[in-house]
């Protein structure tokens, strides 16, 4: 899910963090791998699964992870919450981080929306000088507006009518998504290619502006068919050069033979094969060889 090739991780700080020192080894590479996977997260910092897929991901033992809550339960170096049968894992830095760079994202996002509204152009969006990656993030910002703009340039996708609270609180979710926030024109387009998705299935149901915007899974699931449609498709355009490529080979081999088999014709021979509907198709082939052997005389 991230994009960043890279994450702030000072060795230092680990070695000397108390914590980590008071820990066994089995809780620190448990903590490690955890941190890890909270960088690619959706939401950096926090990851929410149950236990058996903390131990499918972290590829881990119970046992091992069991050890891990224990020794954190005392040293306390995550904030560890049981609910509804998921455990929430948070590292308070890191998360702490992300919160803040979707605050700043929210206001960039408040302030173009306005200056739009009132007609001014556009606004020099604000940038953290913490890393040149999240420069570049507040840079790219895109707003509501923007999404509307291209939805609705679609004439086959349900228009969207009014930008709403929620809407613009579930956009802002998206937006915080690395994928949705790098493929969101992408995402639009291969919706609007999509026949099951606009319409064309027994229910007449149409996708519109909610179900997309709606969780991860949705718009996920449209790039991973639209994927699938491009293999088809590159497949499909592979086979068909290939019998083109070999028709044009068998029609070339057909002409080399029967230019072979015209020079074993008499010239009056094939003076009277230009002559009827017999060989209407070969003619100029007969023709050349008549003009060649004509050639060849009054050398």
């Amino acid at each position: 899910m991230n994009e960043r090739p890279s994450l702030q991780f000072y060795p230092a700080d680990w070695w000397r963090a108390f914590d980590v020192k008071g820990s066994s080894m089995c809780a620190q590479g448990v903590w490690f791998n955890l941190l890890m996977r909270m960088w690619d997260a959706p939401e950096q910092g926090k990851i929410r699964l149950s236990k058996e897929q903390f131990c499918r991901v972290l590829g881990c033992r119970p046992d091992e992870l069991k050890e891990f809550f224990a020794v954190n339960n005392s040293l306390k170096f995550a904030s560890v919450s049981f609910r509804s049968g998921k455990v929430t894992i948070i590292n308070r830095r890191m998360h702490g981080e992300y919160k803040a760079r979707m605050d700043v994202r929210k206001r960039v996002y408040r302030c173009r929306e306005k200056k739009k509204q009132q007609g001014n152009g556009e606004v020099t969006p604000y940038s953290s000088t913490s890393t040149s990656s999240s420069i570049k993030e507040d840079k790219e910002i895109v707003t509501l507006t923007d999404f509307i703009q291209h939805w609705n340039s679609k004439p086959n996708l349900p228009k969207i009518q009014s930008a709403t609270t929620e809407r613009k609180r579930k956009f802002l979710a998206r937006m915080s998504e690395s994928v949705f926030a790098a493929k969101w024109q992408q995402i639009i387009d291969a919706l609007s290619k999509s026949s099951f998705h606009t319409g064309k299935n027994d229910s007449g149901w149409r996708a519109n502006v909610d179900w997309i915007l709606k969780n991860e899974t949705n718009y996920t699931k449209i790039l991973e068919q639209q994927g699938t449609k491009n293999r088809e498709q590159e497949a499909e355009e592979r086979q068909k050069a290939n019998m083109e490529r070999a028709k044009h080979e068998r029609a070339e081999n057909a002409k080399r033979d029967f230019q072979e088999q015209l020079r074993d014709f008499s010239s009056e021979r094939l003076a009277k094969m230009l002559v009827g509907n017999a060989n209407i198709g070969r003619r100029p082939l007969i023709a050349e060889e008549l003009k060649r052997r004509k050639e060849a005389e009054n050398d």
